[in-house]
């Protein structure tokens, strides 16, 4: 199995995405199995892989990875699907919903064009932000990420799988000038946390689960163009 490392595969790629593209179908032409192998968080991924005539055989990514989504089939999460209070009040906005309790905004829904929810903000008392849902667009809640309603800035986010159970966390520590990650806990897919200091070290992680998965195939990871390592 070949795999093409990088870091995501966005609806506006660059050159690289795009030559990796080619180089994955002239693999598959000549029956040699490949894979575009990502790094980064993208809820968009799968629904970006038709623009280039790629399905989901063709792509795996690192959060799908350990969320156990590769494959994931598409629902549509819709408003009655939230387990929105029955006495709130929910009132139609532009592309989504309101959320009232009393007088008291305490939600807005984004929908997707095709109807499924797309994003969730959740605000306290003082109509602050206090977190916000995305979803996969094949209908998941994939990431929480938790705001410092006295600046907004951004201290915590939690990656969910379809079942709602969490196999990735960041924290974020407030420094003078800026907020960097200061912790990862990632659970694998054998279910053991592990800590970590940056997402490089869980995407080796992943290419090493990925590799066992693969029993005794050989491995070859690229980057670019070059070959980065091979997995006897």
């Amino acid at each position: 199995m070949y795999y093409f490392l990088d870091s995501k595969l966005d609806a506006n790629s660059s050159g690289i995405e795009h030559a990796e593209v080619k180089r994955l179908k002239l693999f598959k032409r000549n029956h040699v199995k490949a894979k575009i192998t990502t790094s980064e968080f993208n809820r968009f991924g799968h629904r970006n892989l038709a623009l280039y005539g790629l399905d989901n055989d063709d792509y795996v990514n690192m959060f799908d990875f350990f969320a156990g989504t590769v494959n994931y089939a598409s629902r549509i999460v819709t408003l009655k699907d939230l387990p929105i209070p029955g006495f709130n009040q929910v009132k139609k906005i532009t592309n989504g919903y309101e959320v009232y309790e009393d007088n008291r905004k305490t939600m807005t829904i984004n929908m997707f064009p095709n109807g499924s929810v797309d994003t969730i903000i959740y605000y306290n008392g003082d109509v602050h932000r206090i977190k916000e849902d995305f979803y996969d667009t094949r209908g998941f809640k994939s990431l929480t990420q938790i705001f410092d309603t006295a600046d907004d800035h951004l201290v915590y986010e939690l990656f969910f799988r379809p079942n709602n159970t969490i196999y990735y966390e960041i924290s974020y520590e407030k420094r003078p000038t800026y907020y960097p990650a200061t912790n990862i806990q990632l659970t694998d897919v054998h279910g053991v946390v592990h800590s970590l200091m940056n997402s490089g070290q869980a995407f080796t992680i992943m290419l090493d689960q990925l590799n066992e998965q693969d029993g005794a195939e050989n491995s070859r990871l690229f980057l670019t163009a070059a070959i980065l390592l091979t997995y006897p």
